[in-house]
């Protein structure tokens, strides 16, 4: 029996010229897990929201849908989820909502608490979590409600690799275990791939469903499919489209290195920090301790770490939103900053009144103009931000999960742009838990950690001696080639 069904289903946001769902017909079968996928824009939040109910969008609708209830769900930014101050009270919300006594509630709480090893952040304040604890947070609170099935909205969009797969790990685990179906909408399958029992994937409206992972693969490789580039590379390298890292490694045995580039001359400083110290309170624990980092112009760096470790607290000390208690920032050029809640930057009702049209074209997104700018995809959104950026034509631009939310094509785009930056005489700075797209587009990479970051090192050299946080096609070929750690280094 189908859990979750689609039969001729179309919708139309008001005002639109054309249709976000068009004929969607699937069926995913009762504790079935599959994957969501397609670009930005596609539809993939509108269908996921429509199933829920609760939150469904506001619009025209026809055809048929069913989703067996309670359904959890799950959103790519936590914080839009969270409803109380403390982990506690957070598991406690649905089931007290539901009218379950006070004795059936604290055995709910204690047992998702024990499920998902939340047991040592119950006193914690949901705002002292870091972003890989609150997604976790927001599943356990979606499953005291005891749901059939659960729809998550990219939900590790923000993680690190590390976070991404322990909740990786217990989303298979209710799945496996209790019989929970799942629906998870990504850009970025990785390992998710393997373990999945089908794809759908949504183009302009339209749904196409695979009830085999690898025969999506193949099909987005024999059409030259622009979407191939976000699988797991072994399916990008190879013929055979191996899904794991196990499978592709033998296949990896004839492939050749390109000589890495010569070091690029060191230019102009744009941007020197000495001795940083920052806490958020006077007596908390510092986020930053004695950093010092310098970056000069022209150059691309990509700053990595764990959910938590202080990234985005760095970015906010560079751009001169946060004051550090001890240290000195030099910042002698223009600086400007995306932030990670891209939202807080749109403050008028049209994105064309927000971003230039010239540069609204260069991202590929005039046809959002008349848009408004809170109605947007994660994606959509997090591009129209960056063209606020570059429409101040700041020399430093600092960047917070730029590729959050944007699907392949995007990507390679955004990194096309900021080659284009760079070259023009621009430093840009990502912090991004997107490795791959760090270890292809920065020309330098650091790795923040314990408030201090290590010092900046071409990106070939930080990532091949990295073993953990380290990309996709250096895993697969580290056992025979010395340095490669994107597709352009390789010899295809």
């Amino acid at each position: 029996m189908a859990a979750i069904e689609a039969k001729k289903l179309n919708f139309t946001y008001p005002d639109a010229d054309r249709a976000a769902l068009s004929d969607v017909t699937f069926s995913i079968p009762s504790g079935g897990f599959y994957l969501l996928m397609g670009p930005s824009g596609s539809g993939k939040s509108t269908l996921l929201r429509l199933l829920q109910g609760e939150i469904a969008p506001h619009g025209a609708l026809r055809g048929q849908l069913h989703c067996d209830s309670p359904a959890g769900f799950v959103f790519q930014n936590p914080q839009d989820s969270l409803v109380t101050d403390s982990v506690q009270r957070e598991l406690a919300f649905s089931p007290e909502h539901a009218g379950l006594d006070g004795a059936a509630v604290a055995r709910r709480v204690g047992e998702c608490a024990a499920f998902f090893h939340l047991e040592p952040l119950m006193e914690r304040t949901t705002a002292s979590l870091s972003g890989g604890e609150q997604q976790l947070l927001s599943l356990a609170a979606a499953m005291t409600g005891s749901p059939r099935v659960l729809l998550l909205d990219e939900p590790c969009a923000a993680l690190d690799p590390a976070a991404e797969e322990k909740f990786l790990q217990v989303l298979l685990r209710l799945n496996r275990e209790l019989g929970v179906t799942v629906l998870m909408s990504t850009h970025t399958p990785g390992a998710a791939l393997a373990q999945a029992d089908g794809v759908l994937l949504l183009r302009a409206g339209r749904c196409t469903c695979y009830d085999d992972p690898h025969a999506f693969a193949c099909a987005l490789r024999q059409s030259g499919d622009p979407m191939l580039q976000a699988l797991p590379v072994g399916a990008i390298l190879f013929d055979e489209v191996p899904l794991t890292v196990r499978e592709a490694q033998p296949l990896a045995a004839h492939l050749r290195c390109k000589p890495a580039p010569a070091p690029q001359p060191a230019g102009k400083s744009v941007l020197t920090l000495k001795e940083i110290c920052f806490a958020y309170e006077k007596k908390s624990a510092d986020v930053l301790f004695r950093l010092s980092l310098t970056l000069t112009a022209g150059k691309c760096y990509g700053i990595v770490g764990a959910n938590g470790s202080g990234k985005s607290t760095l970015l906010g000390v560079m751009a001169g939103v946060l004051k550090p208690y001890a240290g000195k920032v030099q910042r002698p050029v223009p600086t400007a900053l995306l932030p990670q809640t891209v939202q807080y930057l749109f403050t008028r009702d049209r994105v064309d009144q927000l971003v230039q049209a010239e540069t609204l074209e260069h991202l590929g997104i005039a046809h959002l103009a008349a848009r408004h700018p809170l109605d947007l995809s994660g994606g959509e959104s997090r591009l129209v931000g960056l063209g606020m950026v570059l429409d101040t034509g700041a020399d430093t631009l600092l960047l917070d999960e730029p590729t959050a939310g944007l699907d392949a094509d995007a990507k390679a785009q955004l990194g096309a742009r900021l080659r284009h930056l760079c070259a023009a005489g621009k430093t840009v700075v990502l912090v991004t838990h997107d490795l791959d797209f760090a270890g292809t587009y920065s020309d330098e990479a650091a790795f923040l950690c314990n408030r201090v970051v290590t010092p900046p090192r071409p990106r070939r050299a930080f990532f091949s001696g990295m073993e953990l946080y380290t990309t996709g096609v250096r895993r697969v070929t580290c056992r025979a080639l010395p340095d490669a750690v994107s597709p352009e280094d390789l010899v295809l």
